[in-house]
């Protein structure tokens, strides 16, 4: 069945309608709509701007084929959402990130065969990466709610359909009677974010599945409007306050299998089960060696006081990450620790050139969060 029979089925005249929230990202945004319009049919888009001075009102002036929402002020994205879902209509509601672009040709069509034909199915997501290939978020755990593989080189790892935990909002297709049921975004985690996590588990906890859909792919990049890099947001913090009693309601029986693992690897090594995660890790890395698993290994293999053999493992870290990963703390912990075997060891020259490398990619207050292996 062609898309386009579909759609035109919608009770509401049509079935698709795309919002998109806008704040000072301009030339992004021109990016974004112009994806969407090569690659998509059959829909209406929403584009709520957030007061921008940027000179984007003007650029939605010349838009003739798109709903204008204008804010006298900067609300964020919740309240900015929820002011859209209660102005459109359509059967099915997709969200797209301003600084993101649509790259999978029939990635509307893809999503939606993923929900239509179950009603218990509420939302459906996708693979989000970087400019840069490097995947930023897939399936999420709802906690610590982030995507464990941030910041690895897509490779296919990713590629699965499956029911999640939880989905990025950054592009996102949702039944709007999950709307009708549990009502809008929650407006409180406005400027940091997390409200799509928070959505995803209301969502869930009124009975409707979450689908992730990794054969179509968001590449975002990521514009950073708020919060402080490197500090806790206040969106995360709001998260876990707000769900710190319920979150015993979410077992990860829903991640995939793999990630399970890798999860249950990463817990053990904070508990300080050493020899038990290493295990976990060596089969992960048996199962697939697309993932750079060495760190995991070195970390448990130091916490055994096998230090010849955390070197080895930590060497080999560095150079998958060189390779395979962007600048992201795992890489800057293998960088650490190992300046430390090698003080340790007596080796100082080499010591103080990995610690430099560490100090180039982090700031030096930064250390005693990674010395505690806070993962």
């Amino acid at each position: 069945m062609k898309f386009k029979a579909i759609v035109s089925k919608g009770k509401h005249g049509h079935m698709i309608d795309i919002i998109i929230v806008t704040y000072n990202a301009k030339n992004h945004l021109k990016r974004c709509v112009a994806s969407i319009k090569r690659y998509t049919r059959n829909y209406r888009m929403t584009i709520v701007d957030n007061h921008s001075c940027d000179g984007t009102a003007e650029y939605l002036g010349s838009l003739r084929d798109v709903r204008l929402i204008r804010n006298g002020k900067n609300v964020g994205f919740s309240k900015a959402a929820n002011i859209a879902l209660q102005r459109t209509s359509g059967d099915y509601v997709v969200f797209v990130d301003d600084d993101a672009r649509v790259v999978t040709r029939n990635w509307l069509p893809h999503l939606y065969r993923q929900i239509k034909g179950n009603p218990r199915i509420g939302i459906v997501g996708c693979k989000v990466i970087l400019p840069n290939q490097r995947i930023l978020c897939s399936d999420y755990f709802f906690y610590p709610a982030k995507d464990i593989r941030i910041g690895e080189i897509d490779q296919g790892q990713k590629n699965y359909v499956r029911e999640c935990d939880a989905l990025a909002g950054t592009c996102w297709l949702m039944r709007r009677q999950v709307f009708d049921q549990i009502g809008g975004f929650d407006e409180s985690f406005f400027p940091d974010g997390f409200e799509d996590i928070d959505y995803c588990l209301r969502a869930r906890l009124a009975g409707f599945k979450l689908i992730y859909d990794g054969k179509v792919t968001i590449v975002h990049d990521n514009l950073h409007r708020w919060g402080l890099p490197g500090k806790k947001s206040a969106g995360r913090l709001t998260f876990q306050k707000k769900w710190k009693k319920a979150i015993r309601r979410f077992p990860l029986s829903d991640s995939h299998p793999f990630d399970k693992d890798y999860y249950d690897g990463i817990l053990l090594l904070n508990q300080k089960k050493f020899k038990s995660a290493l295990h976990k890790f060596i089969k992960l890395e048996r199962l697939d060696k697309r993932f750079s698993l060495p760190i995991y290994a070195a970390l448990a293999y130091e916490g055994l006081g096998q230090d010849g053999r955390a070197v080895q493992s930590y060497r080999i870290a560095i150079k998958q990450f060189r390779k395979y990963a962007s600048l992201n703390p795992l890489r800057i912990l293998a960088y650490y620790r190992l300046s430390l075997l090698y003080r340790k060891m007596g080796l100082c020259s080499e010591s103080i050139s990995l610690a430099k490398a560490a100090l180039r990619c982090c700031p030096a207050d930064r250390f005693p969060w990674l010395q505690k292996y806070e993962l």
